[in-house]
Parts: C-alpha cells; structure tokens; sequence
C-alpha cells in the first residue's frame, strides 16, 4: 500500500476515478460493464475527443470526455473525479 501511494504521488501520474467519493460506480446489462468503462471506451473511439484534431487525446481532454459522458449516462448519479499532474498527449482516437 505504502508503494502505491508513492508512485500515485508523483508527478507524472494523473487519476482518474470512476466515481466521486460518496458514489457508487454504476453498471448496466445493456453496457456490458460499468458507465465508467463505457464512457471509457467511447471517447478512446470518438474522434471528437480529440479536441486537437491530430488523432490523440491527453489526460485532460479524456478525463472532460469520460466525466461528461458518465454523468449523462448515469444521470447525474455518478460523477469521475480526476487529478491531472501529467497531462501530455498519451491517447490514440481511434479514426
């Protein structure tokens, strides 16, 4: 555990969670997984994540995608939280 908070606490590390601290993380049959996983994986095959228009998405622009997404998905029940400390480009959109 004392690792973990180590490498979270650094700098070239940003969290993303799946929901705020007094939330649950919500699943649906029609999902297939969880809104988080869903909103996940539509902003990684969205190009309109891509807020750059060069086919790559960094952490923050992912972290709006997936925050918007979940919180529509889920009806305002579940909303990620996010600590962006690195925030370079590191996604591929899919085309």
């Amino acid at each position: 555990m004392r690792a973990t908070r180590r490498e979270l606490a650094a700098a070239n590390v940003t969290v993303l969670t799946s929901s705020g601290r007094s939330e649950a993380s919500l699943e649906d049959d029609a999902w297939q997984h969880g809104a988080f996983t869903r909103a996940l994986l539509d902003a990684l095959n969205d190009p309109a994540a891509d807020t750059d228009h060069v086919g790559l998405i960094n952490a923050t622009a992912l972290a709006h995608y997936v925050s918007r997404d979940v919180s529509s998905l889920t009806g305002g029940k579940q909303n990620p939280d996010m600590e962006v400390r690195f925030d370079t480009t590191v996604f591929a959109v899919g085309l």
